[in-house]
């Protein structure tokens, strides 16, 4: 729903008087224009200056939305406009900044420290078109009837129906003060639409030194950051084996909104998984050239028939924020993909000269040069058009079970690899296959990508017709009211002599309001049946908010208000002065919604065919890549489930993909909501079968899914980049603990440690031997010292249990086997997270803010550890010889698992050994005297542990 109008008291800016003098015609003016009567208020644009000649008796602006503050409240909605999103023939936007590092790789979005209204509305020439598009059509407003949308139907039954053609919104206020309404000059021609004249202007700016939005190089001129994504390769026998992407994402479009991804995230890095999967490091190279020749092929511009090729048109239909938000980073990431590349190759073909294999550095030099590659790639792929789209949440994107779907489509392609290596091994089962087929098409979000691509538009242009004729008739009205009020309420004055201690506001003269609400009266037809129609807007909700009456509903429900308010002043002999501030300051707020409904109105206006067309474009290229995607990845659940074939049972991606989007429109969740016009679907699909033909991509089921056996990515990855761990994600909680549990010491001090720990090393001229040394003596002190030796009897039997002593000799071990630095370091996090008490099921698990603590008091979960201490004391004064056996018995089970497992290592078995003795005679002595004593244990020893870790860091 619109946010409710404010009356806070905005910031004033101080202006020269020329500046605020404005024209009584409301032209727009320069990107520090405020609101003016009757104009199509342009705040903050970047659009071309258009100054007109001052009307005589003109008045000084009324507000000032506090032009020179940076920030923009990303909860002021201004209709369907501020949406980040693909708006054909909208009018250029400003670029989303700051200026401040949000702690985001992705482009710089508005902070929500100050309110800022983000608009641009179109500008006008002296005949009333907007400058951005063709003269919007003269439209009679429509007269009251069932057929009318709810925000026409609300404010007609409060001020009837709009009589007479809607006249250009930057001259509404002129027909009011004058009566007359400027003619429109049929001699000038219709201007060409929106992106055809961005792309002129471009142009020209191009050739005096501007930035050309849809021009492109493959450059890092922008000094773009690193993107915090490091998938980590290994490599066997000198071919590439699992590739480990974590559950990191890389920057999103929108900030720190992720937004909706139209095809699975992981159907996108598994396709690059397959893709490189046991090729040679050189053909690993050549692999991530390829793929990243074909995803950027379209910034070298146009085709040589002259057309632009599809995903460039996609791309010009980003409005101008966005585009400017991606333009650096999609130079810098194709850029920073073919860099990485080179040096690796060069490292290659240097040791192939010298006739000898790669060195183990060189390997791991190669490595993370394919790494910091695919890195960037990924990052790439995300921030092409439609790759990911605004979530239909304001929170951002929240989970579609993307994980459960991918599991079931790849357990076909597990078990067929399995039939590849034993012909006796059993076939999927039906059932399986039937959720392969469920889970290839779930991956692939239909609702994100029809609601990005605008279907209801394309398929219900003749209501569509009826909601813009809906809008201008609303428009009309509610800027005469506007602009009414702003003429006849002046702003505050200082009063007391010009002393400023008191500010008082005026009518322009004693009957201005009465004058106001009977010219109202008179452009209207009143409906004393709806004495009360302020309850008509109530249907608006949060689930509107993609409508394109979004904008609408924000005019009637406020326009309503507005016009109950004047009326009641005008009966009022003498208006109280701040009365008469409110309903000014609460006109202005019909601004914001003029702005927003202006872009709509002009997206409405676009001829049917050419919005069908775009829909098309955008539906054909988004089920397309994903169909790639599946191909790639899963080509034995793709086989199976005929995901890529026609009814006849041929495989025709083309023809698969008309069907995926005929059954969302005919059987599937748009069904009963879109109400699609008679014929319209059929257009669409016609429209869609060109489109997809002109994509020229044709998806190929990839020969074999042998990439399976390293599906598995862990939560936590760890890369080395420049001498320094790239620790990404987080390490698996302990067994018996919902999610990802609270982490004692912040996880963030826990990594720094271990970098800290590196960069000693470092210092001190030690090696990659060095620092697999150091971290295999830190997990040997810790497994032999108090944490394991005095907390470990103390843990909650169900953890117990379920197996954390386990783990935890698990991830010791692995740490003993680590035979470079990556896996050290991420065997060992994962060791110190599964130690008692490091992690535990109290608190919550938001992160108390510990990136930006920098004391040891702000990085210590304090509350959970003492919630958690408390719980283990009770549990222990309720039933401490059943706490006692099942520690007992766990640690009889690690003794004897430990035997089974590691009896290659002697030593290894022999310290296990050891350190279980200690903790069986340590639960002997909770036992008898557990009173008291297990709750200061606990925090008393995760306490002291936190401290050593800290002071690590410093």
């Amino acid at each position: 729903m619109p946010p409710t109008p404010t009356t806070k008291k905005l910031k004033k800016r101080k202006k020269p008087t020329s500046d605020r003098t404005m024209s009584a015609s409301g032209s727009s003016s320069d990107s520090d224009s405020d609101s003016r009567p009757g104009s199509a208020m342009s705040i903050d644009s970047d659009g071309p200056d258009t100054h007109s000649t001052p009307v005589r008796g003109s008045r000084p602006s009324p507000m000032d939305l506090d032009d020179d503050d940076s920030s923009y409240d990303s909860g002021t909605r201004i209709g369907p406009s501020d949406r980040t999103s693909f708006r054909a023939g909208a009018p250029p936007k400003r670029a989303w900044s700051d200026g401040s590092d949000s702690g985001s790789d992705g482009p710089a979005r508005p902070s929500s420290a100050a309110k800022r209204v983000r608009v641009a509305a179109p500008d006008s020439d002296p005949q009333g078109k907007p400058a951005d598009g063709p003269a919007r059509p003269s439209t009679a407003g429509p007269s009251p009837s069932s057929n009318q949308s709810p925000g026409m139907a609300a404010l007609t039954a409060l001020i009837g129906p709009l009589p007479g053609p809607v006249p250009g919104p930057q001259h509404l206020t002129v027909a009011m003060q004058t009566g007359t309404t400027p003619a429109q000059n049929a001699a000038n021609p219709p201007q060409p639409g929106a992106q055809q004249q961005v792309a002129a202007q471009q142009q020209t700016g191009a050739q005096q030194g501007a930035k050309n939005l849809n021009a492109f190089l493959r450059t890092d001129a922008a000094r773009i950051d690193d993107v915090k994504y490091y998938p980590v390769f290994s490599v066997e026998n000198g071919r590439v084996g699992s590739v480990n992407f974590g559950t990191t994402r890389t920057p999103s479009p929108f900030g720190a909104k992720m937004g909706d991804h139209t095809s699975s995230w992981a159907g996108v890095v598994d396709s690059i998984h397959a893709g490189v999967f046991g090729k040679t490091l050189d053909g690993a190279v050549q692999e991530l050239r390829d793929r990243q020749d074909a995803a950027d092929k379209w910034m070298d511009g146009p085709l040589p028939n002259g057309a632009d090729p599809p995903v460039l048109k996609l791309w010009k239909m980003l409005d101008e924020a966005d585009r400017n938000a991606r333009h650096d980073l999609v130079q810098g990431y194709a850029f920073r993909v073919r860099s990485e590349l080179d040096k690796a190759d060069k490292i290659i073909k240097a040791a192939a000269a010298a006739g000898r294999p790669l060195t183990a550095a060189e390997t791991n030099e190669v490595g993370a040069h394919l790494s910091e590659a695919l890195g960037h790639h990924a990052a790439y792929r995300n921030m092409l058009p439609l790759a990911t789209v605004p979530a239909a949440a304001d929170r951002g994107s929240i989970g579609s079970g993307e994980g459960t779907h991918r599991n079931n489509v790849l357990a076909i392609d597990i078990a067929m690899n399995e039939r590849r290596k034993d012909p006796n091994a059993p076939l999927p089962s039906a059932d399986a296959v039937k959720k392969a087929g469920e889970g290839l098409h779930a991956m692939f979000s239909m609702s994100a990508a029809t609601r990005e691509a605008r279907l209801g538009e394309a398929l219900k242009p003749q209501e569509l017709k009826k909601t813009k004729a809906d809008m201008e008739a609303i428009s009309r009205y509610t800027r005469e009211l506007r602009g009414g009020i702003a003429a006849a309420v002046l702003p505050p004055t200082a009063a007391n002599g010009g002393t400023g201690v008191k500010r008082i506001t005026q009518l322009t003269t004693p009957g201005a309001l009465k004058d106001l609400a009977e010219h109202l009266k008179k452009l209207t037809e009143e409906d004393p049946a709806n004495p009360n129609p302020a309850d008509k807007v109530t249907a608006f909700t949060d689930e509107h908010k993609n409508d394109p009456e979004n904008a609408l509903a924000g005019l009637a429900r406020d326009g309503i208000w507005v016009v109950n308010e004047l009326e009641r002043l005008a009966a009022l002999p003498k208006p109280p002065a701040g009365e008469l501030n409110t309903l000014r300051k609460r006109a202005e707020t019909l601004a914001v919604w003029h702005d927003g409904l202006d872009d709509v109105i002009t997206r409405l206006s676009r001829p049917e065919a050419d919005v069908r067309a775009d829909t098309a474009l955008m539906l054909a290229h988004m089920i397309n890549d994903h169909q790639g995607n599946m191909a790639t990845a899963y080509p034995e659940a793709v086989k199976a489930t005929g995901f890529l074939q026609d009814a006849a049972g041929n495989v025709d991606p083309a023809a698969a993909a008309r069907e995926m989007l005929r059954k969302y429109i005919a059987d599937g969740e748009a069904a009963g909501t879109l109400k699609v016009e008679q014929g319209e679907r059929d257009n669409l699909l016609a429209a869609f079968d060109a489109a997809y033909a002109s994509l020229n991509h044709t998806p190929k089921i990839a020969a074999d899914s042998r990439w399976v056996v390293g599906s598995r990515n862990t939560g936590l990855v760890v890369g080395i980049r420049n001498d320094v761990p790239m620790i990404l994600g987080r390490a698996a909680a302990p067994p018996g603990i919902d999610g990802m549990g609270a982490h004692i010491t912040a996880w963030k001090t826990e990594t720094d440690a271990v970098k800290s720990m590196v960069e000693k090393v470092r210092a001190n001229g030690g090696g990659d031997a060095e620092i697999i040394d150091r971290f295999k003596t830190e997990t040997e002190n810790d497994l032999k010292g108090k944490l394991m030796t005095e907390l470990a009897p103390a843990l909650p039997s169900g953890q117990l249990d379920k197996g954390q002593l386990r783990r935890i000799a698990d991830a010791a071990y692995a740490v003993r086997a680590a035979d470079t630095p990556e896996k050290a370091i991420q065997a060992y996090l994962t060791f110190r997270n599964v130690l008692p008490f490091a992690t535990v099921d109290s608190g919550g698990r938001s992160g108390h803010g510990e990136s930006r603590a920098t004391v040891a008091k702000g990085t210590f979960d304090e509350v959970a550890l003492g919630d958690e201490a408390a719980l283990r004391a009770a549990a222990f004064a309720r039933d401490a010889a059943g706490q006692i056996t099942a520690a007992k018995e766990a640690i009889a089970d690690l003794r004897t698992y430990s035997g089974a497992t590691y009896n290659a290592d002697p030593a290894f078995v022999q310290m296990i050994d050891d350190v279980a003795k200690k903790m069986d005679r340590k639960a002997d002595i909770l036992a008898t005297g557990h009173k008291g004593v297990i709750k200061d244990l606990i925090f008393k020893t995760r306490k002291s542990e936190h401290l050593r870790v800290f002071n690590m860091t410093k």
